[in-house]
């Protein structure tokens, strides 16, 4: 299931077998989470909390593959978004070194 944010702020953590939290990111409006699932992995490794009252679309697995394959609107929205994540991450990895 892909998650989308429609208002609100979501943050997402992963913790270690030790039970330290690290944030991974924070999300808002017109962000996606879950979309891990689309590459076929079986286990959520993230941890999604909201942070503020928020309104949060659940769109299954099949649903979001057909919206990216019919919705171009939908599918240059939800590129925008892993890009961002990618550079977000990026720049994450660049600040700790």
């Amino acid at each position: 299931m892909v998650l989308y944010i429609r208002t609100g702020s979501v943050k997402l953590s992963v913790r270690s077998k030790a039970g330290h939290e690290a944030i991974v990111t924070m999300l808002g409006p017109g962000d996606f989470f879950g979309d891990e699932c689309l590459s076929g992995q079986p286990v959520r490794t993230r941890s999604a909390k909201a942070v503020t009252p928020s309104v949060v679309v659940l769109i299954g697995k099949a649903k979001m593959i057909q919206l990216l394959h019919k919705q171009h609107a939908m599918s240059d929205r939800f590129i925008a978004h892993l890009l961002s994540r990618i550079v977000r991450l990026e720049e994450t990895v660049i600040a700790r070194r």
